[in-house]
């Protein structure tokens, strides 16, 4: 456990090239994913729970990069949304942001000493902050009713509660083997 605390994650994907592959399969994992959810009869809902998506914007940025894992968060849900129509509107401006903090901020503090799980935890606390401004300046902005919707709120901060306690875990894990390779 000890390479969990000391060891940086400092962008292992040195050339201009891997880091184009690693966001682009960064990006269709984030498209996937949820669909593998849904396929298996979880449905949206269980997709919201779990924020499949969440994890390979904040493994990418981790591993290849601040830029990368902006790239990549602010790609994945238009992606997702083009491809599948998910994640629905109005969710999907802010989901957009979120991801795309995610990901910048993964990218950040993947190059610091700070334990994996330390990392995670701003990487999330950051993503889900911007979220949250996001939907309040625009719900002030443009006086929108869904900005106050009390189902907008449930979604994108009860709902998804499992999701971060699993992206807690899986996030560290998974970035630390793939460090390793």
């Amino acid at each position: 456990m000890s390479s969990l605390t000391v060891a940086p994650l400092v962008a292992p994907l040195h050339t201009v090239r891997a880091r184009t592959v690693a966001g682009a399969v960064a990006i269709a994992a984030a498209v996937a994913l949820p669909q593998v959810v849904h396929l298996a009869g979880g449905g949206p809902g269980l997709a919201q729970a779990l924020l499949p998506m969440y994890l390979p914007v904040m493994v990418v940025g981790l591993l290849a990069g601040p830029q990368v894992g902006l790239a990549v968060g602010l790609l994945a849900p238009l992606a997702s949304f083009g491809l599948t129509g998910m994640p629905a509107l109005p969710l999907l401006p802010s989901i957009v942001v979120q991801l795309a903090v995610f990901g910048l901020v993964a990218g950040l503090v993947g190059r610091t000493r700070w334990h994996v799980g330390v990392k995670t935890f701003v990487i999330l606390a950051s993503g889900n902050l911007a979220r949250l401004g996001f939907v309040l300046v625009a719900g002030l902005v443009t006086q929108a009713a869904w900005a106050s919707s009390p189902a907008l709120w449930w979604t994108a901060f009860v709902v998804g509660l499992p999701g971060l306690a699993i992206q807690c875990v899986v996030v560290p894990l998974v970035a630390a083997w793939a460090a390793k390779r």
